[in-house]
């Protein structure tokens, strides 16, 4: 498997991390196809850092700066993966949905309008919430597509992804810091 969009040298590392296990490890999947919503489970889970500490994934920070709640967002998508097709014995080779190359064609072109050199997880994330299964995942959990689309790119600002590791400081408050204001808000 290695459409077009995959060839090139075009990903973050974030972005390669991400597609790899469905790339290169087909036996592990039972899945005919890769799905958007197997793009989404795979963003949803956990980022770990450089010492293997387990820290919330910039998609779920996202969703819970937008007003949703990860964990609605989460069951909503394992309905949506339990209505996939899947085979018994694992396929041997795995390959994109159509639905997928779309969502990865529409985060290139999210890509050049931003005038960024690497598609990246926030080009992903933007293209993922116009896909048709993922926009009623989110409505199933009560999560606002516009309010996502703001939120990624109020964290986003000015910053360019000129490098494929470019966008490893964009989360890094979320990632190591408290929000004292919003702990103080819950007290």
């Amino acid at each position: 498997m290695s459409p077009e969009i995959l060839r090139k040298s075009v990903l973050t590392l974030k972005v390669i991390v991400l597609l790899k296990p469905y790339c290169y490890q087909p036996l592990t999947y039972v899945f005919l196809l890769v799905h958007p919503a197997h793009l989404v489970a795979v963003l949803l889970d956990s980022d770990e850092d450089s010492r293997g500490n387990s820290n919330q994934s910039i998609f779920s920070n996202v969703i819970s700066r937008a007003g949703g709640d990860p964990l609605s967002v989460r069951r909503a998508l394992l309905k949506a993966l339990v209505r996939l097709p899947v085979q018994e014995p694992a396929p041997v080779d795995i390959n994109m949905a159509r639905s997928t190359m779309n969502v990865l064609e529409e985060a290139r072109n999210i890509q050049r309008a931003m005038k960024d050199d690497y598609i990246a997880v926030d080009h992903l994330i933007l293209a993922l919430i116009k896909d048709s299964t993922i926009a009623g995942v989110l409505k199933e959990a009560a999560v606002s597509s516009n309010a996502i689309k703001t939120d990624v790119e109020k964290s986003r600002g000015n910053k360019h992804i000129t490098s494929r590791s470019a966008e490893a400081g964009f989360d890094a408050l979320a990632k190591y810091a408290m929000d004292m204001t919003k702990l103080a808000e819950e007290v």
